[in-house]
């Protein structure tokens, strides 16, 4: 749903404010049979989703206070490639 919401899919209005929660959710409850949502997450948090872009006042709610937008997004990479997602191995090795 946090996608649909994201871009205006399943005949929904595109609306950051509600995907963002429910794609840090998704993110959060990535597993090895699901590990994509924590990389999608990482990838909004950096801003190298091609399909939008997102203010970062949305995230700033889901940001602990002592981390960072970048930070965060290096947990999340971290953790899709720790449940073998390919493309976040690759961004890794590349990093």
């Amino acid at each position: 749903m946090g996608m649909a919401h994201l871009l205006g899919q399943l005949s929904l209005p595109p609306n950051p404010s509600i995907a963002i929660p429910l794609l840090h959710r998704a993110a959060i409850l990535s597993s090895i049979d699901c590990p994509e949502p924590a990389y999608v997450y990482a990838m909004l948090l950096v801003s190298e989703f091609d399909q939008i872009s997102i203010p970062p006042t949305i995230f700033s709610s889901l940001i602990p206070h002592e981390s960072s937008m970048q930070l965060e997004a290096r947990r999340y990479l971290e953790r899709a490639a720790y449940l073998h997602f390919p493309p976040a191995l690759y961004k890794i090795v590349h990093m």
